[in-house]
Protein backbone atom coordinates (compact mmCIF):
# COMPACT_ATOMS: atom_id res chain seq x y z
CA UNK A 1 0.00 0.00 0.00
CA UNK A 2 1.58 3.18 -1.31
CA UNK A 3 0.96 6.66 1.12
CA UNK A 4 1.77 9.52 -0.46
CA UNK A 5 4.87 11.57 0.65
CA UNK A 6 3.26 14.90 2.13
CA UNK A 7 1.17 12.48 4.16
CA UNK A 8 4.54 11.87 6.14
CA UNK A 9 5.47 15.43 5.77
CA UNK A 10 2.33 16.43 7.48
CA UNK A 11 2.22 13.70 10.64
CA UNK A 12 6.20 14.51 10.62
CA UNK A 13 5.69 18.08 11.35
CA UNK A 14 2.76 17.93 13.64
CA UNK A 15 4.61 15.03 15.76
CA UNK A 16 7.99 17.66 15.63
CA UNK A 17 5.77 20.69 16.64
CA UNK A 18 4.10 18.84 19.56
CA UNK A 19 7.48 17.56 20.58
CA UNK A 20 9.17 21.00 20.82
CA UNK A 21 5.53 22.58 22.64
CA UNK A 22 5.76 19.95 25.11
CA UNK A 23 9.12 20.33 25.67
CA UNK A 24 9.51 24.11 25.31
CA UNK A 25 6.78 24.07 28.11
CA UNK A 26 8.00 21.06 30.37
CA UNK A 27 12.02 23.52 30.01
CA UNK A 28 10.49 26.65 30.88
CA UNK A 29 8.69 25.32 33.78
CA UNK A 30 11.74 23.18 35.49
CA UNK A 31 14.29 26.29 34.71
CA UNK A 32 11.38 28.73 36.46
CA UNK A 33 10.90 26.54 39.96
CA UNK A 34 14.89 25.66 39.83
CA UNK A 35 15.46 29.32 39.97
CA UNK A 36 12.79 29.67 42.17
CA UNK A 37 14.32 27.08 44.71
CA UNK A 38 17.60 28.58 44.67
CA UNK A 39 16.34 32.06 46.12
CA UNK A 40 14.75 30.26 48.36
CA UNK A 41 17.60 28.09 49.50
CA UNK A 42 19.40 31.60 49.89
CA UNK A 43 16.98 34.02 50.65
CA UNK A 44 18.77 34.78 54.05
CA UNK A 45 21.61 35.63 52.09
CA UNK A 46 20.32 37.74 50.10
CA UNK A 47 19.33 41.26 50.62
CA UNK A 48 15.91 41.98 50.11
CA UNK A 49 15.66 43.96 47.45
CA UNK A 50 17.69 42.03 45.53
CA UNK A 51 15.27 39.23 46.16
CA UNK A 52 12.69 41.17 45.01
CA UNK A 53 13.89 42.33 41.80
CA UNK A 54 14.35 38.81 40.79
CA UNK A 55 11.08 37.27 41.87
CA UNK A 56 9.50 40.24 39.25
CA UNK A 57 11.84 39.20 36.44
CA UNK A 58 10.99 35.48 36.77
CA UNK A 59 6.96 36.60 37.37
CA UNK A 60 6.37 37.20 34.01
CA UNK A 61 7.36 33.45 32.77
CA UNK A 62 5.42 31.66 35.87
CA UNK A 63 2.23 29.48 34.32
CA UNK A 64 1.70 26.61 36.51
CA UNK A 65 0.15 26.67 39.83
CA UNK A 66 3.13 24.94 41.74
CA UNK A 67 5.26 27.72 40.22
CA UNK A 68 3.05 30.58 41.37
CA UNK A 69 2.65 28.85 44.74
CA UNK A 70 6.37 28.91 45.82
CA UNK A 71 7.07 32.39 44.39
CA UNK A 72 3.53 33.69 46.01
CA UNK A 73 5.71 32.32 49.48
CA UNK A 74 8.76 34.23 48.30
CA UNK A 75 7.33 37.19 47.51
CA UNK A 76 5.23 37.57 50.73
CA UNK A 77 8.64 37.19 52.92
CA UNK A 78 9.97 40.33 50.65
CA UNK A 79 6.94 42.24 51.12
CA UNK A 80 6.65 41.75 54.92
CA UNK A 81 10.50 43.00 54.93
CA UNK A 82 9.49 45.84 53.17
CA UNK A 83 6.47 46.32 55.13
CA UNK A 84 4.42 45.95 52.29
CA UNK A 85 1.54 44.20 54.83
CA UNK A 86 -1.20 43.51 52.72
CA UNK A 87 0.39 41.99 49.80
CA UNK A 88 2.44 40.22 51.71
CA UNK A 89 -0.73 38.90 53.47
CA UNK A 90 -2.84 38.11 49.98
CA UNK A 91 0.21 36.39 48.61
CA UNK A 92 1.10 34.21 51.65
CA UNK A 93 -2.80 33.11 51.96
CA UNK A 94 -2.81 32.18 48.23
CA UNK A 95 0.44 30.15 48.92
CA UNK A 96 -0.81 28.59 52.09
CA UNK A 97 -3.88 27.58 49.91
CA UNK A 98 -2.13 25.54 47.27
CA UNK A 99 0.40 23.53 49.49
CA UNK A 100 -2.70 22.72 52.19
CA UNK A 101 -4.71 21.13 49.58
CA UNK A 102 -2.56 20.27 46.67
CA UNK A 103 0.65 18.69 48.49
CA UNK A 104 1.99 17.09 51.53
CA UNK A 105 5.41 19.38 52.49
CA UNK A 106 4.47 19.82 55.64
CA UNK A 107 7.89 21.77 56.27
CA UNK A 108 6.74 24.02 53.58
CA UNK A 109 3.19 24.26 54.91
CA UNK A 110 4.79 25.08 58.95
CA UNK A 111 6.58 27.43 57.21
CA UNK A 112 4.00 29.34 55.58
CA UNK A 113 1.72 29.36 59.17
CA UNK A 114 4.54 30.61 60.52
CA UNK A 115 5.10 33.73 57.41
CA UNK A 116 0.81 34.28 58.14
CA UNK A 117 1.59 34.74 62.03
CA UNK A 118 4.33 37.28 61.36
CA UNK A 119 2.88 39.48 58.76
CA UNK A 120 -0.70 39.32 60.87
CA UNK A 121 1.18 39.94 64.05
CA UNK A 122 2.44 43.10 62.39
CA UNK A 123 -1.16 44.03 61.07
CA UNK A 124 -2.01 43.77 64.85
CA UNK A 125 -4.56 41.58 64.08
CA UNK A 126 -3.53 39.36 67.43
CA UNK A 127 -6.25 36.46 67.10
CA UNK A 128 -5.19 35.66 63.67
CA UNK A 129 -1.57 35.37 64.33
CA UNK A 130 -2.22 33.72 67.58
CA UNK A 131 -3.98 30.73 65.58
CA UNK A 132 -1.80 31.07 62.32
CA UNK A 133 1.16 30.66 64.94
CA UNK A 134 -0.17 27.73 67.50
CA UNK A 135 -0.95 25.96 63.52
CA UNK A 136 2.55 26.77 62.80
CA UNK A 137 3.73 24.56 66.03
CA UNK A 138 2.22 21.44 64.84
CA UNK A 139 4.42 21.42 61.93
CA UNK A 140 7.60 22.07 64.16
CA UNK A 141 8.84 18.04 63.76
CA UNK A 142 9.11 18.81 60.39
CA UNK A 143 11.24 21.79 60.85
CA UNK A 144 13.31 21.07 64.30
CA UNK A 145 16.61 21.51 62.62
CA UNK A 146 15.73 25.04 61.13
CA UNK A 147 16.98 27.37 63.78
CA UNK A 148 15.56 30.77 62.31
CA UNK A 149 12.10 28.70 61.91
CA UNK A 150 12.22 27.70 65.63
CA UNK A 151 13.51 31.26 67.11
CA UNK A 152 10.32 32.55 65.35
CA UNK A 153 8.04 30.08 66.36
CA UNK A 154 9.27 30.47 70.21
CA UNK A 155 9.15 34.17 69.91
CA UNK A 156 5.22 34.58 68.43
CA UNK A 157 4.51 31.41 70.81
CA UNK A 158 5.98 33.80 74.06
CA UNK A 159 4.00 36.56 73.12
CA UNK A 160 0.65 34.12 72.59
CA UNK A 161 1.61 32.52 76.08
CA UNK A 162 2.19 35.90 78.38
CA UNK A 163 -0.92 36.73 76.94
CA UNK A 164 -3.10 33.82 78.13
CA UNK A 165 -0.92 34.57 81.12
CA UNK A 166 0.81 31.06 80.65
CA UNK A 167 3.59 32.21 82.69
CA UNK A 168 5.67 28.49 82.67
CA UNK A 169 5.03 28.16 79.17
CA UNK A 170 6.15 31.51 78.10
CA UNK A 171 9.62 31.36 79.77
CA UNK A 172 9.79 27.92 78.46
CA UNK A 173 9.70 29.57 75.00
CA UNK A 174 11.72 32.57 75.84
CA UNK A 175 14.95 30.43 76.66
CA UNK A 176 14.54 27.98 73.98
CA UNK A 177 13.95 31.90 72.34
CA UNK A 178 17.29 32.89 73.84
CA UNK A 179 19.29 29.22 72.72
CA UNK A 180 18.04 29.38 68.87
CA UNK A 181 19.35 32.92 68.97
CA UNK A 182 23.14 31.53 70.18
CA UNK A 183 22.45 28.74 67.54
CA UNK A 184 22.52 31.71 64.83
CA UNK A 185 25.12 33.85 66.33
CA UNK A 186 22.86 36.77 65.78
CA UNK A 187 23.73 39.38 68.27
CA UNK A 188 20.72 41.24 67.30
CA UNK A 189 18.89 38.68 68.05
CA UNK A 190 20.35 37.48 71.18
CA UNK A 191 20.46 40.98 72.53
CA UNK A 192 16.37 41.04 71.79
CA UNK A 193 16.07 37.58 73.00
CA UNK A 194 17.81 38.25 76.27
CA UNK A 195 16.02 42.01 76.62
CA UNK A 196 12.67 39.93 76.35
CA UNK A 197 13.17 37.08 78.85
CA UNK A 198 14.71 40.24 81.33
CA UNK A 199 11.58 42.35 80.64
CA UNK A 200 9.10 38.53 81.62
CA UNK A 201 11.52 38.59 84.64
CA UNK A 202 10.71 41.88 85.81
CA UNK A 203 6.92 41.26 85.10
CA UNK A 204 6.85 38.83 87.55
CA UNK A 205 9.40 39.77 90.34
CA UNK A 206 12.05 37.57 89.64
CA UNK A 207 14.74 40.33 89.80
CA UNK A 208 17.50 37.56 90.28
CA UNK A 209 17.08 36.20 87.25
CA UNK A 210 17.07 39.60 85.91
CA UNK A 211 19.73 40.37 86.90
CA UNK A 212 21.76 37.91 86.24
CA UNK A 213 20.33 38.05 82.51
CA UNK A 214 21.18 41.50 81.97
CA UNK A 215 24.58 41.44 83.67
CA UNK A 216 25.55 38.99 81.16
CA UNK A 217 24.10 40.96 78.25
CA UNK A 218 26.14 43.62 79.21
CA UNK A 219 29.09 41.84 79.19
CA UNK A 220 28.57 40.61 75.94
CA UNK A 221 27.71 43.81 73.97
CA UNK A 222 30.35 45.66 72.32
CA UNK A 223 31.74 49.00 73.34
CA UNK A 224 30.78 50.87 70.41
CA UNK A 225 27.20 49.84 70.46
CA UNK A 226 26.35 52.45 72.79
CA UNK A 227 22.42 52.43 71.87
CA UNK A 228 21.71 48.47 73.81
CA UNK A 229 24.54 49.65 76.33
CA UNK A 230 22.55 52.05 77.76
CA UNK A 231 19.17 50.42 77.10
CA UNK A 232 21.38 47.60 79.25
CA UNK A 233 22.19 49.61 81.98
CA UNK A 234 18.62 51.60 82.32
CA UNK A 235 17.15 47.96 82.43
CA UNK A 236 19.81 47.57 85.19
CA UNK A 237 19.17 50.77 87.11
CA UNK A 238 15.24 49.38 86.86
CA UNK A 239 15.93 46.02 88.81
CA UNK A 240 17.95 47.42 91.13
CA UNK A 241 15.52 49.56 91.74
CA UNK A 242 13.04 47.36 92.62
CA UNK A 243 15.56 44.96 94.55
CA UNK A 244 15.61 48.91 96.88
CA UNK A 245 19.00 49.08 95.78
CA UNK A 246 19.09 52.71 95.31
CA UNK A 247 22.92 53.61 95.31
CA UNK A 248 23.74 51.00 93.05
CA UNK A 249 20.54 51.91 90.24
CA UNK A 250 21.86 55.74 90.41
CA UNK A 251 25.09 54.33 89.35
CA UNK A 252 23.93 53.00 87.01
CA UNK A 253 21.94 55.42 85.57
CA UNK A 254 25.18 57.57 85.98
CA UNK A 255 26.99 55.56 83.33
CA UNK A 256 24.27 55.07 80.94
CA UNK A 257 23.89 59.62 81.19
CA UNK A 258 27.78 59.19 80.24
CA UNK A 259 26.81 57.65 77.37
CA UNK A 260 24.22 60.20 75.39
CA UNK A 261 24.42 63.56 75.07
CA UNK A 262 20.72 64.23 75.76
CA UNK A 263 18.58 61.65 78.28
CA UNK A 264 16.00 60.12 77.09
CA UNK A 265 12.55 60.65 79.24
CA UNK A 266 12.83 56.33 80.31
CA UNK A 267 16.01 58.03 82.03
CA UNK A 268 14.77 60.51 83.83
CA UNK A 269 11.49 59.18 84.14
CA UNK A 270 14.02 55.88 86.02
CA UNK A 271 16.04 58.74 87.54
CA UNK A 272 13.04 60.59 88.95
CA UNK A 273 11.36 57.06 90.00
CA UNK A 274 14.94 56.39 91.97
CA UNK A 275 14.85 59.69 94.30
CA UNK A 276 11.28 59.26 94.93
CA UNK A 277 12.62 55.94 96.23
CA UNK A 278 15.07 57.93 98.37
CA UNK A 279 13.62 60.25 100.02
CA UNK A 280 14.92 63.08 97.65
CA UNK A 281 11.48 64.78 96.31
CA UNK A 282 12.64 67.54 95.01
CA UNK A 283 15.55 66.07 92.66
CA UNK A 284 12.84 63.15 91.87
CA UNK A 285 9.78 65.83 90.79
CA UNK A 286 12.80 67.91 88.73
CA UNK A 287 13.51 64.95 87.15
CA UNK A 288 9.91 63.78 86.34
CA UNK A 289 9.04 67.22 85.43
CA UNK A 290 11.82 66.65 82.80
CA UNK A 291 9.65 64.10 81.13
CA UNK A 292 6.29 65.54 80.97
CA UNK A 293 8.30 68.55 79.05
CA UNK A 294 10.19 66.17 76.92
CA UNK A 295 9.20 65.99 72.69
CA UNK A 296 8.54 62.27 73.02
CA UNK A 297 5.26 61.09 72.49
CA UNK A 298 5.49 58.04 75.13
CA UNK A 299 1.98 58.43 76.97
CA UNK A 300 3.23 55.63 79.43
CA UNK A 301 6.55 57.23 80.76
CA UNK A 302 4.36 60.37 80.62
CA UNK A 303 1.31 58.39 82.82
CA UNK A 304 4.25 56.93 85.10
CA UNK A 305 5.67 60.50 86.04
CA UNK A 306 2.06 62.00 86.30
CA UNK A 307 2.16 59.15 88.99
CA UNK A 308 5.20 59.74 90.73
CA UNK A 309 4.15 63.22 90.72
CA UNK A 310 0.98 62.64 92.34
CA UNK A 311 2.35 60.07 94.87
CA UNK A 312 4.68 62.92 96.40
CA UNK A 313 2.52 65.51 96.68
CA UNK A 314 0.05 63.28 98.46
CA UNK A 315 2.31 61.89 100.81
CA UNK A 316 3.27 65.85 101.11
CA UNK A 317 -0.42 66.29 102.18
CA UNK A 318 -1.05 68.84 99.08
CA UNK A 319 -4.10 67.53 97.82
CA UNK A 320 -4.87 69.99 95.11
CA UNK A 321 -1.83 69.62 93.31
CA UNK A 322 -2.18 65.39 93.91
CA UNK A 323 -5.42 65.98 92.10
CA UNK A 324 -4.07 67.88 89.05
CA UNK A 325 -1.33 65.03 88.77
CA UNK A 326 -4.08 62.60 89.29
CA UNK A 327 -6.03 64.34 86.62
CA UNK A 328 -2.70 64.51 84.19
CA UNK A 329 -2.08 60.60 84.57
CA UNK A 330 -6.02 59.86 83.71
CA UNK A 331 -5.60 62.50 80.48
CA UNK A 332 -2.31 60.56 79.48
CA UNK A 333 -4.18 57.02 80.43
CA UNK A 334 -6.86 58.07 78.31
CA UNK A 335 -4.84 59.24 75.66
CA UNK A 336 -2.99 55.87 75.79
CA UNK A 337 -6.43 53.99 75.56
CA UNK A 338 -7.53 56.63 72.76
CA UNK A 339 -4.40 55.97 70.83
CA UNK A 340 -5.07 52.26 71.07
CA UNK A 341 -8.37 52.25 70.17
CA UNK A 342 -7.73 54.82 66.88
CA UNK A 343 -4.97 51.65 65.78
CA UNK A 344 -7.78 49.21 66.47
CA UNK A 345 -9.95 51.20 64.00
CA UNK A 346 -7.33 52.19 61.38
CA UNK A 347 -6.98 48.40 61.28
CA UNK A 348 -10.27 47.33 61.49
CA UNK A 349 -10.28 49.45 58.33
CA UNK A 350 -7.36 48.16 56.71
CA UNK A 351 -8.58 44.75 57.07
CA UNK A 352 -11.90 45.61 55.84
CA UNK A 353 -9.62 47.11 52.37
CA UNK A 354 -7.27 44.08 52.45
CA UNK A 355 -10.70 42.31 52.21
CA UNK A 356 -11.22 43.63 48.97
CA UNK A 357 -7.79 43.82 47.74
CA UNK A 358 -7.53 40.23 48.56
CA UNK A 359 -10.46 39.08 46.35
CA UNK A 360 -9.29 41.23 43.64
CA UNK A 361 -5.83 39.58 43.80
CA UNK A 362 -7.60 35.74 44.12
CA UNK A 363 -9.80 37.08 41.13
CA UNK A 364 -7.30 38.33 39.24
CA UNK A 365 -4.91 35.08 39.81
CA UNK A 366 -8.07 33.45 38.91
CA UNK A 367 -8.70 34.82 35.60
CA UNK A 368 -4.57 34.38 34.64
CA UNK A 369 -5.35 30.97 35.13
CA UNK A 370 -7.73 30.45 33.47
CA UNK A 371 -6.36 32.26 30.22
CA UNK A 372 -3.22 30.54 30.88
CA UNK A 373 -5.40 27.06 30.60
CA UNK A 374 -7.00 28.47 27.47
CA UNK A 375 -4.15 29.19 25.69
CA UNK A 376 -2.74 25.74 26.67
CA UNK A 377 -6.31 24.08 25.90
CA UNK A 378 -6.25 26.04 22.34
CA UNK A 379 -2.78 24.60 21.41
CA UNK A 380 -3.73 21.33 22.11
CA UNK A 381 -7.21 21.40 20.49
CA UNK A 382 -5.31 23.02 17.09
CA UNK A 383 -2.58 20.37 17.41
CA UNK A 384 -5.79 18.06 17.69
CA UNK A 385 -7.63 19.13 14.77
CA UNK A 386 -3.78 19.11 12.64
CA UNK A 387 -3.58 15.44 14.09
CA UNK A 388 -7.59 14.50 12.93
CA UNK A 389 -7.15 16.03 9.91
CA UNK A 390 -4.08 13.65 8.91
CA UNK A 391 -5.39 10.77 9.87
CA UNK A 392 -8.74 11.52 8.23
CA UNK A 393 -7.09 12.00 5.01
CA UNK A 394 -4.92 8.55 5.75
CA UNK A 395 -8.03 6.83 6.40
CA UNK A 396 -9.85 8.03 3.10
CA UNK A 397 -6.73 7.74 1.15
CA UNK A 398 -6.35 3.87 2.20
CA UNK A 399 -9.61 3.79 1.58
CA UNK A 400 -10.07 4.79 -1.83
CA UNK A 401 -6.41 3.12 -2.14
CA UNK A 402 -8.59 -0.03 -0.89
CA UNK A 403 -10.94 0.13 -3.13
CA UNK A 404 -9.06 0.89 -5.88
CA UNK A 405 -7.10 -2.23 -4.70
CA UNK A 406 -10.23 -4.06 -4.75
CA UNK A 407 -11.95 -3.22 -7.97
CA UNK A 408 -8.38 -3.77 -9.79
CA UNK A 409 -8.23 -7.25 -7.83
CA UNK A 410 -11.91 -8.02 -9.22
CA UNK A 411 -10.82 -7.13 -13.06
CA UNK A 412 -8.44 -9.32 -12.44
CA UNK A 413 -9.87 -11.96 -11.07
CA UNK A 414 -12.72 -11.72 -13.67
CA UNK A 415 -10.23 -11.50 -16.72
CA UNK A 416 -8.38 -14.86 -15.25
CA UNK A 417 -11.96 -16.13 -14.85
CA UNK A 418 -12.83 -15.24 -18.59
CA UNK A 419 -9.59 -16.49 -19.65
CA UNK A 420 -9.73 -19.49 -17.99
CA UNK A 421 -13.38 -19.71 -19.36
CA UNK A 422 -11.93 -19.53 -22.73
CA UNK A 423 -9.04 -22.19 -21.87
CA UNK A 424 -11.46 -24.70 -20.76
CA UNK A 425 -13.51 -23.82 -23.66
CA UNK A 426 -10.72 -24.59 -25.97
CA UNK A 427 -9.59 -28.07 -24.51
CA UNK A 428 -12.89 -28.97 -24.48
CA UNK A 429 -13.42 -28.04 -28.18
CA UNK A 430 -9.72 -29.57 -28.48
CA UNK A 431 -11.27 -32.86 -26.46
CA UNK A 432 -14.09 -33.06 -28.69
CA UNK A 433 -11.64 -32.58 -31.61
CA UNK A 434 -9.96 -35.51 -30.44
CA UNK A 435 -12.63 -37.51 -29.98
CA UNK A 436 -14.16 -37.35 -33.11
CA UNK A 437 -10.98 -37.94 -34.91
CA UNK A 438 -10.37 -40.73 -32.32
CA UNK A 439 -14.02 -42.16 -33.37
CA UNK A 440 -13.35 -41.21 -37.16
CA UNK A 441 -9.97 -43.35 -36.77
CA UNK A 442 -11.80 -46.06 -34.62
CA UNK A 443 -14.62 -46.25 -37.56
CA UNK A 444 -11.91 -46.41 -40.18
CA UNK A 445 -10.04 -48.94 -38.09
CA UNK A 446 -14.02 -50.63 -37.53
CA UNK A 447 -14.39 -50.31 -41.38
CA UNK A 448 -10.86 -52.15 -42.13
CA UNK A 449 -11.19 -54.33 -39.50
CA UNK A 450 -15.12 -55.37 -41.14
CA UNK A 451 -13.21 -55.33 -44.58
CA UNK A 452 -10.50 -57.49 -43.71
CA UNK A 453 -13.41 -59.69 -41.79
CA UNK A 454 -15.38 -59.74 -44.93
CA UNK A 455 -12.29 -60.67 -46.89
CA UNK A 456 -11.66 -63.36 -44.72
CA UNK A 457 -15.17 -64.30 -44.21
CA UNK A 458 -17.48 -63.97 -46.89
CA UNK A 459 -14.96 -65.73 -49.62
CA UNK A 460 -15.67 -68.99 -47.16
CA UNK A 461 -19.41 -68.69 -46.80
CA UNK A 462 -19.85 -68.22 -50.34
CA UNK A 463 -17.34 -70.71 -51.48
CA UNK A 464 -19.23 -72.84 -48.47
CA UNK A 465 -22.88 -73.42 -49.61
CA UNK A 466 -23.55 -76.84 -48.61
CA UNK A 467 -22.92 -75.36 -44.90
CA UNK A 468 -19.98 -77.23 -43.93
CA UNK A 469 -17.71 -76.32 -41.13
CA UNK A 470 -15.38 -73.72 -41.53
CA UNK A 471 -11.83 -74.23 -40.47
CA UNK A 472 -9.57 -71.57 -39.55
CA UNK A 473 -6.20 -71.49 -37.95
CA UNK A 474 -4.13 -69.93 -35.57
CA UNK A 475 -3.06 -66.90 -38.07
CA UNK A 476 -6.66 -66.21 -38.41
CA UNK A 477 -7.37 -66.33 -35.09
CA UNK A 478 -4.81 -63.77 -34.17
CA UNK A 479 -5.57 -61.22 -36.89
CA UNK A 480 -9.17 -61.98 -35.29
CA UNK A 481 -7.87 -60.96 -32.07
CA UNK A 482 -5.37 -58.32 -32.89
CA UNK A 483 -8.69 -56.17 -34.82
CA UNK A 484 -10.52 -57.04 -32.27
CA UNK A 485 -8.16 -55.27 -29.95
CA UNK A 486 -7.80 -52.54 -31.72
CA UNK A 487 -11.30 -51.77 -32.51
CA UNK A 488 -12.33 -52.21 -28.94
CA UNK A 489 -9.55 -51.08 -26.80
CA UNK A 490 -7.88 -54.58 -25.80
CA UNK A 491 -11.40 -56.28 -25.99
CA UNK A 492 -9.55 -59.88 -24.88
CA UNK A 493 -6.90 -58.43 -22.59
CA UNK A 494 -9.83 -56.78 -20.27
CA UNK A 495 -12.21 -59.70 -20.71
CA UNK A 496 -9.27 -62.54 -19.26
CA UNK A 497 -8.70 -59.79 -16.29
CA UNK A 498 -12.20 -59.82 -15.58
CA UNK A 499 -12.71 -63.47 -15.79
CA UNK A 500 -10.11 -65.31 -15.57
CA UNK A 501 -11.85 -68.85 -16.14
CA UNK A 502 -12.71 -68.02 -19.74
CA UNK A 503 -10.61 -70.63 -22.17
CA UNK A 504 -9.47 -70.05 -25.39
CA UNK A 505 -12.31 -70.89 -26.99
CA UNK A 506 -14.74 -68.97 -25.23
CA UNK A 507 -12.56 -65.59 -25.66
CA UNK A 508 -12.82 -66.42 -29.56
CA UNK A 509 -16.43 -66.86 -29.09
CA UNK A 510 -16.80 -63.96 -27.38
CA UNK A 511 -14.78 -61.87 -30.29
CA UNK A 512 -17.38 -63.38 -32.70
CA UNK A 513 -20.03 -62.32 -30.56
CA UNK A 514 -18.31 -58.66 -30.29
CA UNK A 515 -18.00 -58.67 -33.79
CA UNK A 516 -21.78 -59.36 -34.18
CA UNK A 517 -21.49 -62.28 -36.97
CA UNK A 518 -24.69 -64.69 -37.12
CA UNK A 519 -25.82 -67.40 -35.10
CA UNK A 520 -25.18 -69.28 -38.83
CA UNK A 521 -21.69 -68.16 -39.45
CA UNK A 522 -20.68 -69.17 -35.59
CA UNK A 523 -22.26 -72.02 -35.61
CA UNK A 524 -20.27 -72.69 -39.03
CA UNK A 525 -16.70 -71.39 -37.40
CA UNK A 526 -17.71 -74.13 -34.39
CA UNK A 527 -18.99 -76.26 -36.30
CA UNK A 528 -21.96 -76.67 -33.81
CA UNK A 529 -25.27 -76.30 -34.44
CA UNK A 530 -27.39 -72.60 -33.82
CA UNK A 531 -29.47 -73.64 -31.14
CA UNK A 532 -26.23 -74.48 -29.76
CA UNK A 533 -24.49 -71.24 -30.33
CA UNK A 534 -27.46 -69.70 -27.57
CA UNK A 535 -26.69 -72.31 -25.42
CA UNK A 536 -23.28 -71.57 -25.08
CA UNK A 537 -24.14 -67.61 -24.84
CA UNK A 538 -26.52 -69.18 -21.62
CA UNK A 539 -23.44 -71.16 -20.29
CA UNK A 540 -20.75 -68.23 -20.97
CA UNK A 541 -24.24 -66.03 -19.08
CA UNK A 542 -24.32 -67.93 -16.23
CA UNK A 543 -20.12 -68.74 -16.19
CA UNK A 544 -19.34 -64.70 -15.97
CA UNK A 545 -21.89 -64.16 -13.98
CA UNK A 546 -23.52 -61.79 -16.67
CA UNK A 547 -27.06 -60.28 -14.96
CA UNK A 548 -28.72 -59.19 -18.88
CA UNK A 549 -28.57 -61.04 -22.04
CA UNK A 550 -24.99 -62.43 -23.17
CA UNK A 551 -25.09 -60.12 -26.47
CA UNK A 552 -25.84 -56.83 -24.53
CA UNK A 553 -23.08 -57.60 -22.17
CA UNK A 554 -20.71 -58.43 -25.25
CA UNK A 555 -21.24 -55.20 -26.90
CA UNK A 556 -21.18 -52.87 -23.64
CA UNK A 557 -18.46 -54.87 -22.49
Amino acid sequence: MHIPKRIYYYGGGLILIMILIITSVRYLHTWNYDRLKTIKSHFSAIPTDSVYARLQKISPYITTQKERALYNSLMAECLLDKDELQDADSLSRLALRYYSFNTNDSAQIGYLYMLRGEIMHEQHRQLGASDAIMEASKYFKYLKDDAEFGYWLNYYLSTEYQMQGANEKADSCLKKLLSYAYALADTTLIYESSDRLSKFYLKNEQYENAFKLQSALYAQILPEDTLKRIACLENLAYIHLRRKSVAVALEQLDEAKQLQTTPSDKWNLLRGETFLESGRRDSAQYYFEQVLRGKETDYQNKARAYHGLYRMKRAAGDARQALSYLEGYISQMDSMREQRRDSRASHLQTLREYSKEEQEMEDAEYRLVLHQNLIFRGILIVAGLLLILICLNIYFHRKRLKTKLLYESAQLKSSILQQQKMEAENRLLQEQTTLKQKDLELSELKLNYFRKLNLLTLPLIYNNKSNVHIRMGGQEWQHIYDNTNACFTDFTQRLQEAFPGLKEEDIRFCCLVKMELPLELIALIFNIEKGSVSQRKQRLRSKMDISGTFDEFIQAF
